[in-house]
C-alpha cells in the first residue's frame, strides 16, 4: 500500500468534473465575445457601404435599366422598387373568364370568356371614370364544383397583349390571374341514438372538402 500512495503523490492530479466545466464555458464565452466583436466591426463597414450606396445611386428609368450580367454587385433583395410604366402611361386591358389556370393563345379563346375590354385609359388618371355591365355563361366545370378563374391582361396602349404573340415582351405587358369563388363544403346531419331512451339527438359535421388543386 505505500508504493500505491506513493505513485499518487508523485504523479499529476487528474482534473475534477467542476474545473472541467468551468474551462469549457470560459472557452465558450471566448468564441461568442470573438464573434461579437467581429461581427461588430465587419457588419458596420457593410451596413455603411449599402446605406451610402443607396443614397448616391440613382434609379434609372426602367427602358434604361441595365443588363443583368453588367451588374456587378447584384442583390435578390431590392434596395428601392419603382414602377415599370411611368404615369401617365396609356393601357389596354383585357379580362377573361375561364375555369382553367392555363390560358391558351387569346385568338383560339371563345369570345364569351371576354368579359372586359378596355383601350387608351390613362394610368393614374383617378378622375377616369368608366363603368361596365356584362354577363357571362358560368362553365360546367365551376358549376361542379371547380373554380373560375379571371385572367388580366394589361399592356402598354398598342402592345400585344397575348403572351403567345409576336412582339410580346415582359416590359410591355404582363398577365396575372385571381380567383373568382371559393368552394363551401355543404354541412351533413349526422343522426346519433342514445343508448338510454329513444330521443335522435342531430348533430352537424362539416365535411372535409377533397384536397383539390388549380384545375
Amino acid at each position: 500500500m505505500p508504493e500505491v500512495s506513493q505513485q499518487r503523490q508523485g504523479g499529476t492530479e487528474a482534473p475534477s468534473p467542476v474545473n472541467r466545466v468551468q474551462q469549457a464555458i470560459q472557452a465558450i464565452g471566448i468564441f461568442f465575445l470573438v464573434q461579437f466583436v467581429v461581427g461588430q466591426f465587419l457588419g458596420n463597414n457593410v451596413s455603411q457601404k449599402t446605406s451610402t450606396k443607396g443614397k448616391n445611386a440613382a434609379v434609372p428609368a426602367f427602358t434604361d435599366r441595365p443588363a443583368g450580367a453588367e451588374v456587378s454587385d447584384y442583390s435578390p433583395i431590392p434596395q428601392t422598387i419603382t414602377p415599370i410604366w411611368p404615369m401617365n402611361s396609356s393601357l389596354d386591358l383585357s379580362i377573361y373568364v375561364s375555369p382553367s389556370l392555363v390560358m391558351p393563345a387569346l385568338k383560339s379563346v371563345d369570345k364569351d370568356s371576354l368579359v372586359l375590354e378596355e383601350k387608351d385609359f390613362t394610368l393614374g388618371d383617378w378622375k377616369e371614370n368608366r363603368q361596365i355591365d356584362t354577363t357571362f355563361k358560368v362553365p360546367r366545370e365551376v358549376q361542379n364544383n371547380g373554380t373560375l378563374w379571371a385572367h388580366f391582361f394589361i399592356a402598354l396602349h398598342g402592345h400585344p397583349l397575348d403572351p403567345s404573340a409576336k412582339g410580346y415582351g415582359v416590359a410591355n405587358a404582363f398577365h396575372f390571374f385571381h380567383p373568382l369563388n371559393h368552394v363551401i363544403p355543404k354541412k351533413k346531419v349526422a343522426k346519433t341514438r342514445k343508448l338510454v331512451g329513444s330521443s335522435d339527438i342531430d348533430v352537424e359535421e362539416e365535411e372535409t372538402p377533397e384536397a383539390l388543386g388549380p384545375t
